[in-house]
């Protein structure tokens, strides 16, 4: 078996780019509360709006760069590189919602039911400045 590890750079490479790519749940929060006020996606709905709405209307005009565009923890990072602590993975056709509620229920550290409760409060404008 060849070692990708050792022969491949660009592998390597890569590895690192999406490893720094960490993020702070105030990060994530103050995204979401621009949701919410419609500054970056006036259509969003949090019952409603799919992760792909959020990335299409929000995420990528956000990220958007001279050079292309970036990942928007890049962009919330300023460029510098934030080693992750958790692996987060989607579905593109779930409720963006429910994705932050997990992202925010874990990086609070609740577990079991406090999830619907982090869900709940992502419903409601008031609910995202408790949390």
């Amino acid at each position: 078996p060849v070692d990708i590890w050792r022969t491949d750079v660009g592998w390597t490479e890569k590895v690192k780019d999406l490893a720094g790519r960490g993020f702070t749940l105030a990060s994530v929060l103050e995204f979401y509360e621009r949701l919410f006020d419609g500054e970056v996606m006036p259509s969003f709905q949090p019952a409603l709006s799919t992760t792909n709405d959020v990335v299409r209307q929000a995420v990528v005009p956000m990220s958007r760069t001279d050079a292309g565009g970036s990942a928007l923890a890049t962009v919330w990072n300023e460029g510098r590189p934030m080693l992750a602590q958790r692996m987060v993975t989607h579905n593109w056709s779930n409720k963006f919602s429910d994705l932050v509620a997990a992202v925010v229920s874990d990086g609070l550290g609740l577990c079991g039911s406090y999830y619907s409760n982090v869900a709940i409060g992502l419903a409601d404008p008031g609910g995202v400045d408790a949390l």
